[in-house]
């Protein structure tokens, strides 16, 4: 099978196992051990800088998100902003709002938690929404 295909799989086999796993420290903790495994899909695609739709990718920006990952998740969201990739089917938001509430919500989160997020990561989200 060819490299998209293999990575498709990877990521619906990562996701039934998310599936069964509820708490969402632990979720976090999950897509930050399998993040890695991807780090060669996200670093050609942008790279690459096709600007066409995937899927995978953002998703993979999500996961970054959740797990912590903030700069890596938003190099993607920069390059799915510059072209206009949408949120996968299932997703209700625009790109653009995804960003901003998920990263919001971690924000919130990391404060609570006395672990803010640094202040050069808020901005540069600001800077991209």
């Amino acid at each position: 099978p060819s490299a998209a295909t293999q990575v498709k799989l990877m990521l619906r086999q990562h996701m039934r196992d998310l599936s069964k796993i509820q708490s969402f420290e632990r979720k976090a903790a999950y897509k930050r051990k399998a993040l890695p495994l991807y780090e060669t899909w996200v670093t050609e695609t942008l790279k690459g800088n096709s600007g066409a739709q995937d899927d995978v990718l953002m998703y993979l920006m999500l996961w970054c998100f959740d797990a912590g990952v903030y700069e890596q998740g938003l190099d993607i969201a920069e390059y799915a902003l510059k072209h206009n990739l949408t949120m996968p089917s299932g997703q209700s938001r625009t790109t653009g709002c995804a960003i901003a509430e998920e990263m919001g919500d971690r924000a919130k989160e990391s404060y609570t938690a006395k672990n803010p997020i640094p202040l050069d990561i808020l901005q540069r989200t600001m800077s991209l929404i």
